[in-house]
């Protein structure tokens, strides 16, 4: 079993139109509605590859209610926290083209001290159970920064490893303990490291950087460049296997999940990055907030080439 934890999840609201107008009437031509957060979207990705996985974080109401039986009705198990407010809606709009979307995303409802010591003890209750714990995403009002740090302890401390994807000060607190894998993208590697990270060798000094400040595996993404990863003992890149992306959206949290699934089958830091590529490639080959299938991803895998870097 594998937990991803989702503190400040969403309903995601994609329209697409033809010519934003603003301060006008425009037509929407199509929508969807899907649930949204990073460890939602890879819980999703690894029912894909047949793994069991349990959702946890906070919702509440009516958008909270959607994503708890959306991901039931796909064979993920939930332990979400209930809070008072009602789960964020995002809302992206693509205007034709090829260009990313317009978005706007909302804060989250409020998390007391109470809820957040509910949550804990539905994750303690979840750990026996569990060989990973992915943490990942924005967080809700009322959560410190030091959160993902607290977590990863408290989670490493019962012998379950810690995947981490965040950005910023969240990031920098989670790194200090220690987390098993962290995979921020270009920008947040860039933020938490403070300096551009252009080629592809920046990206790989960069993740050797992060394990040196406390992760076992750093993995960085770099679009259009593919991916880095770094143990310390050695360090691989692989290039992306697409020539151009419909959508990012859930394209890193695909890439999580393809990372855990090769780690927990025992495969190397190569295979695993090439994986987890393959993955992250297929959800961008796919339109809006799509998220990539297992047929995708083993259709993109053979396309992904890799070379150890050190």
């Amino acid at each position: 079993m594998i937990a991803t934890v989702t503190l400040n999840p969403a309903v995601d609201r994609t329209l697409w139109i033809e010519g934003l107008k603003a301060g006008d009437t425009n037509r929407v031509r199509r929508s969807d509605t899907d649930p949204g957060g990073k460890g939602i979207n890879m819980s999703l990705v690894l029912r894909e590859f047949g793994e069991e996985t349990i959702a946890l974080g906070f919702i509440g109401g009516h958008a909270g209610r959607f994503i708890e039986t959306y991901l039931q009705s796909r064979g993920v198990a939930t332990a979400f926290s209930p809070v008072a407010g009602e789960t964020r809606i995002n809302v992206a709009v693509q205007d034709g083209g090829a260009g990313p979307p317009t978005t706007f995303h909302e804060a989250g409802p409020a998390v007391t001290v109470e809820d957040l010591r509910q949550f804990v003890e539905r994750l303690r209750q979840a750990l026996p159970g569990c060989k990973l714990v992915a943490f990942g995403g924005s967080l809700p009002p009322g959560v410190p920064n030091d959160v993902y740090g607290k977590l990863v302890t408290f989670v490493q401390q019962n012998g379950v490893r810690a995947f981490l994807d965040a950005d910023g000060v969240p990031l920098m607190h989670g790194l200090e303990a220690k987390p098993f894998l962290v995979k921020p993208n270009r920008a947040e590697a860039e933020r938490l490291l403070g300096r551009p990270l252009r080629s592809v060798e920046d990206a790989a000094a960069g993740a050797s950087e992060v394990v040196q400040r406390g992760a076992t595996i750093a993995v960085i993404s770099l679009g259009a460049k593919g991916a880095v990863a770094c143990s310390g003992a050695e360090t691989w890149h692989a290039g992306a296997p697409i020539a151009a992306s419909k959508s990012t959206v859930g394209s890193g949290d695909s890439m999580l999940a393809g990372l855990a699934v090769a780690f927990l089958k025992g495969a190397g830091l190569g295979d695993a990055l090439r994986l987890g590529t393959a993955a992250g490639a297929a959800t961008a080959a796919s339109p809006g907030a799509d998220l990539c299938t297992r047929a995708e991803i083993e259709a993109v895998l053979p396309r992904v080439r890799t070379r150890k870097l050190r």
